[in-house]
């Protein structure tokens, strides 16, 4: 019966974790990382709300906005800048997907 049971003992657990350029050995959920760049994007001139989700290779940002149409590319830049910042701390580095959208109502 023991026998049985080598492989799954053995085998990897699946990583939950992001880990971060550190020496130390730091690891960061996804949902954490989830907050921090949601946290970074909060203080941007516009964005009235952002959606944000976290794969190991990928972070898409999806902005809500009150700015003029003519805005919308600085805005995706200054989000993108913002998301970048955060996410460079991840190694590797994620790429960051920015969509803009207007503010219903």
């Amino acid at each position: 019966m023991a026998v049985l049971l080598l492989p799954v003992a053995l085998k990897p657990r699946p990583r939950r974790t992001l880990a971060l350029r550190a020496s130390s050995g730091v690891h960061l959920r996804r949902q954490d990382l989830v907050r921090v760049v949601r946290a970074a994007i909060d203080g941007t001139d516009g964005v009235t709300d952002a959606d944000v989700s976290v794969r190991r290779r990928r972070v898409k940002v999806v902005a809500r906005s009150v700015a003029t149409s003519d805005r919308e590319s600085e805005l995706e830049g200054a989000v993108r800048a913002r998301a970048e910042r955060v996410c460079s701390a991840v190694d590797p580095t994620p790429r960051v997907d920015v969509t803009i959208r207007p503010e219903k109502g």
